[in-house]
């Protein structure tokens, strides 16, 4: 945050850097500390630039002295927590004492709120929808202080939440639900909400010296984020049908073969997801479908009883009790084939676990063509063995443990 002559400027965006201060232009707004909010304006982006774009640090300094301007800034503990809200929320409880500022999409990088050397540090931030959007994250830099990078071996030992980490929740039902604590330097999956809340958590613990980077150690992360009311983005083949939330339709009349995947793939899908993937060909044609890729959360036969996401195929309208459910981190074997021109996917998931979906091929093939290894879809009787039960409830208190600690 810049004070000039009484005006708060704050950018999230792109940046003109001096030794002493940073200013952002690509995103800017401004308000008078002493107006109320219906008094705010905004200042067209670029405009910095064209000001500032060539200029150093002593000539911003001149300029500053002719103008007799001021610059403060304020600490980053000061901005936490901080709101971001689509242009198309109504959202009217806003606390002026809380950093909040209101568009589609756009990037927010952490060194905007970088922590002290001498404490601990914590910042919330909160990307708020309206009521039919969801929220998509995509991080672009990722880079958080691990114990290993001073040649100690203690990283190895400890848990995310007990090292530099960002938390992230998703709002389910009434309650803000965990997805996963992200450390070290490795990029996390984007991420998407089923409903129009999600949160970042970011929290330092590393304090001290012992943290103090080097200028080739630039710790933090930058997202790009988004407010969507879509699933993001999907083949363009695909006819999404708007009287339901999550439906594409592939026909053959527009194209015989393709790919298809789950919502926000390759990173995590969303939870409490009921999708469908309808597949319609002409007469005398059947649907192959292979999957390439394949990570949907759950265990064993994916029965209710066991808490899986799972995919479904039936060859009616209707669900097709007598197929077999779909979970796991192994792909289907072979080709799975419709027994006519529709074929129907259904893929579910719950309010608990997350996955990164999958990714697969379609083909509209002549039946005759077919028919000499036409593959029939597998049945299962839905039951689990004595292992089975035995191991997927030894899975399940290991999964509860996780989820409550």
């Amino acid at each position: 945050m810049i004070t000039i002559s009484g005006l708060n400027f704050l950018g999230l965006q792109d940046q003109r850097r001096f030794p002493n201060f940073s200013l952002s232009y690509e995103y800017v707004f401004a308000e008078s500390e002493n107006s109320s909010k219906s008094n705010d304006f905004e200042i067209a982006p670029g405009m910095w630039a064209v000001i500032l774009g060539n200029c150093n640090y002593f000539l911003f300094l001149l300029l500053l002295y002719l103008l007799n301007l001021t610059v403060a800034i304020k600490s980053p503990d000061s901005r936490c927590p901080v709101r971001i809200i689509s242009t198309k929320a109504s959202f009217s409880n806003i606390d002026e004492n809380q950093l909040s500022w209101t568009n589609n999409s756009g990037i927010l990088s952490s060194e905007h709120f970088a922590p002290s050397e001498n404490t601990n540090f914590k910042c919330q931030f909160v990307f708020i929808g309206a009521p039919d959007e969801h929220v998509q994250l995509m991080f672009k830099k990722f880079k958080l202080f691990a114990w290993k990078d001073r040649g100690l071996n203690s990283s190895s030992e400890m848990r995310c939440e007990e090292m530099d980490h960002v938390s992230s929740h998703v709002l389910v039902g009434s309650r803000m639900s965990k997805i996963y604590d992200f450390c070290g330097s490795e990029i996390p999956p984007s991420l998407m909400s089923a409903k129009n809340i999600l949160t970042l958590d970011y929290v330092v613990k590393s304090i001290g010296g012992i943290r103090q980077a080097k200028p080739e150690e630039d710790y933090g992360f930058v997202i790009e984020y988004k407010f969507l009311k879509d699933w993001g983005n999907q083949p363009s083949e695909a006819i999404r049908d708007t009287s339901k939330s999550c439906t594409f339709a592939f026909n053959s009349s527009v194209q015989q073969g393709g790919h298809f995947w789950s919502p926000n793939h390759p990173g995590f899908y969303p939870r409490n997801l009921d999708c469908e993937y309808i597949f319609h060909g002409k007469s005398g044609q059947i649907v192959v479908i292979h999957f390439e890729y394949f990570d949907v959360e759950g265990f064993g036969q994916c029965v209710d009883s066991t808490h899986s996401d799972f995919v479904l195929f039936s060859n009616y309208k209707t669900t097709d009790r007598t197929n077999r459910r779909y979970c796991g981190m192994v792909k289907p074997s072979g080709a799975i084939a419709s027994e006519s021109n529709y074929f129907r996917m259904l893929f579910r998931t719950n309010d608990i676990f997350d996955g990164t979906g999958f990714y697969g091929h379609y083909q509209f093939v002549n039946q005759q063509s077919r028919q000499s290894n036409h593959v029939k879809l597998a049945t299962g009787s839905g039951r689990m063995s004595g292992f089975e039960k035995y191991s997927f409830f030894l899975l399940l208190i290991v999964r509860l443990i996780e989820f409550f600690s």
